[in-house]
Formats: C-alpha cells, structure tokens, sequence
C-alpha cells in the first residue's frame, strides 16, 4: 500500500463515517508493533481529520 493510497482510504472512511451523523465525529486508531504502522497510522490521523474527525490514538 502507498501513502497516497493510505491517505485517500482514510478520507473516504471518514466521509462514509461522517456522513448523515450528528454530533461529535470520532474515530480510533491502534497499531502494532511493525514498522508499517509508523507510515499508516500519521496519514491515517491527517486523512481523517481533514474530513472534520476527531482522532483518538491507541
């Protein structure tokens, strides 16, 4: 998976997840130990909170 495919599945989730809801729009992000997860999990939180989410890390 590329960054830009990381970035662009996380903005899509949050518009599906956002879509419709009232109130506050939150998502958890958790990782393991792999060193994918140090590329992921920053493009993820940036992907999602350009689409209005609030970001919890785990």
């Amino acid at each position: 998976m590329t960054a830009e495919t990381c970035l662009k599945i996380a903005k899509t989730t949050g518009y599906l997840l956002s879509f419709n809801k009232k109130g506050k729009k939150r998502v958890v992000i958790s990782k393991d130990t792999r060193l994918s997860g140090y590329l992921f999990e920053p493009l993820l939180t940036a992907g999602f909170i350009s689409m209005g989410m609030d970001v919890i890390l785990v």
